[in-house]
């Protein structure tokens, strides 16, 4: 009679399947959570993209407008708000060193609203205030309307666009026997309003929320003319910038 022989794994068997299948787990693992930081970066820049171009859009579309006022109406209004900033300061400002500009872009809305959609008089001339405003622990992009004919403010501060970290501009300068600009500088260097032609717009803008990526890193950026400088946490940026020509410039 034939002894029917033991059937099984030996122990050394099970201890490679054992170590084999840790392997494959790990394996895994690391593809789910590669996919996973693939897919927040893909998701922080989209955002990001988003919030740049609407940005953009949004102060584009407005500088475009500075000194505008319908034809029969009068003289045409200055092209930013510089006049009185003491008290409320409704005013175009540089902010020094790294810190936000703030933009005060005047004329007449043919539409009688101002930037945050709130009614104004007819004919009335107004500034709009762009600057940056933390909002909820977000850093925003945020515009209030100051009435320059009635001398008030419109409404409170409208928030616009959140995950704009920084908004810098230069001015673009005409000298006195040239149409064409030939140096940009910020609103503090600007001597004579009259001769700015154009506008420089610097945006320095994350996704929006709170918390971006899992792991805290530091960045270095510049801005149009600010200083190099660092930002460490868990926000991917990006920086955004272009050239808005004052077509009003070219009327008066």
């Amino acid at each position: 009679m034939r002894k029917q022989r033991a059937a099984g794994f030996s122990l050394v068997e099970l201890m490679i399947a054992l170590v084999l299948g840790l392997i494959l787990v790990g394996s895994a693992a690391d593809v789910m959570i590669s996919t996973k930081q693939t897919f927040q970066t893909t998701d922080d820049l989209s955002r990001i993209q988003e919030n740049g171009r609407f940005a953009l859009d949004v102060l584009v579309r407005d500088i475009r407008m500075a000194g505008y006022r319908p034809p029969g109406m009068g003289d045409l209004p200055h092209f930013f708000f510089v006049d009185d900033c003491g008290g409320v300061d409704p005013c175009t400002r540089d902010g020094g060193g790294n810190a936000s500009d703030r933009i005060s872009v005047q004329y007449d809305p043919t539409n009688d609203l101002d930037c945050g959609g709130n009614p104004v008089g007819a004919d009335d001339i107004i500034a709009n205030v762009y600057e940056v405003l933390t909002v909820d622990n977000v850093n925003t992009l945020a515009c209030r309307a100051w009435n320059v004919t009635t001398g008030a403010w419109v409404a409170t501060a409208q928030p616009l666009i959140g995950g704009v970290d920084n908004l810098q501009l230069l001015y673009g300068l005409r000298s006195a026997a040239n149409a064409s600009v030939y140096q940009y500088v910020s609103a503090d260097q600007v001597g004579d309003w009259a001769n700015v032609l154009s506008v420089r717009v610097g945006l320095l803008v994350n996704r929006g929320a709170q918390f971006g990526q899992s792991d805290e890193r530091t960045r270095s950026y510049v801005l149009l003319d600010t200083p190099p400088f660092s930002e460490t946490d868990r926000h991917n940026r990006r920086v955004y910038s272009t050239t808005v020509t004052l077509v009003n410039a070219f009327n008066t």
